[in-house]
């Protein structure tokens, strides 16, 4: 069974809102919640 996640944020992305994101996401991983894409659209305001 699969699940979609569609998240908006509310303020401007910056590093640190990103890897607050990714350590969330991480630890998601090590419950055996599997993440198969991040969606990231170009308006987000952050550039990688």
């Amino acid at each position: 069974m699969y699940f979609i996640g569609l998240v908006k944020f509310t303020k401007k992305q910056t590093k640190d809102v990103v890897a607050a994101n990714l350590k969330r996401i991480e630890q998601e991983t090590k419950e055996g919640i599997k993440v198969h894409g991040i969606y990231r659209p170009v308006s987000s305001g952050y550039k990688t």
